[in-house]
């Protein structure tokens, strides 16, 4: 299907961007944090 050929594109972008994703996740939970 085409939503399967769009995941399936999407993936290396996601394997690429992931260690990105996480450290932006992490440093916005610390902020969070610190404002409480």
């Amino acid at each position: 299907t085409k939503a399967l050929k769009k995941s399936m594109w999407l993936l290396p972008l996601n394997v690429e961007l992931w260690p990105y994703i996480k450290e932006a996740q992490l440093s916005r939970n610390e902020e969070s944090l610190m404002k409480k």
